[in-house]
C-alpha cells in the first residue's frame, strides 16, 4: 500500500511539473507538451497535481473542452485505482478481464465462419 501511496505522489507530482513547463512554452512560444500527456498523467493518478498546476500555473483554465476531458480523465483514473486497491475488486476485475480475453478464440472463429459464407462474401464485395 505505500508503494501505492509514493507512486501516486510522484504521478501527481509529475502532472504539476507538466502543467508548469507546458505553461512556460506557451509564454516562450516554445513546443508545447502535447494534451494527450496531460490528459495521460492524471488519468495514471495526477489528477490532483494537474488541478493544482492547472489554476496555480493559470494554464488551460479558459478551455473548456480540455478542462472537462481533464475531469473525466482524472475521476475514471481514481476510479480505477480506487477499485485496484481493493483486494476483493481486483479479483473481479481480473476475472472479468480473463473470461474477456477467453472470448476472443470463439470471437475470431466466428466471424472465419462468417466469412466463409458465400452470401456474407458477397454482401461485403459489394461496399
Amino acid at each position: 500500500m505505500l508503494a501505492i501511496a509514493v507512486l501516486l505522489l510522484l504521478t501527481n507530482l509529475l502532472a504539476f511539473i507538466q502543467f508548469g513547463a507546458d505553461k512556460r512554452r506557451a509564454l516562450t512560444q516554445d513546443q508545447r507538451i502535447p494534451e494527450q500527456n496531460l490528459l495521460m498523467m492524471a488519468f495514471l493518478g495526477g489528477y490532483f497535481g494537474a488541478k493544482a498546476g492547472q489554476y496555480l500555473f493559470r494554464h488551460k483554465t479558459r478551455k473548456q473542452p480540455f478542462g472537462r476531458r481533464l475531469n473525466r480523465n482524472g475521476l475514471v483514473g481514481l476510479c480505477l485505482i480506487a477499485v485496484m486497491a481493493v483486494p476483493v475488486s481486483r479479483h473481479a476485475v481480473f476475472d472479468l478481464a480473463g473470461q474477456g480475453l477467453a472470448m476472443i478464440p470463439a470471437a475470431t472463429d466466428a466471424v472465419e465462419t462468417a466469412l466463409a459464407n458465400p452470401n456474407v462474401a458477397q454482401l461485403l464485395n459489394r461496399y
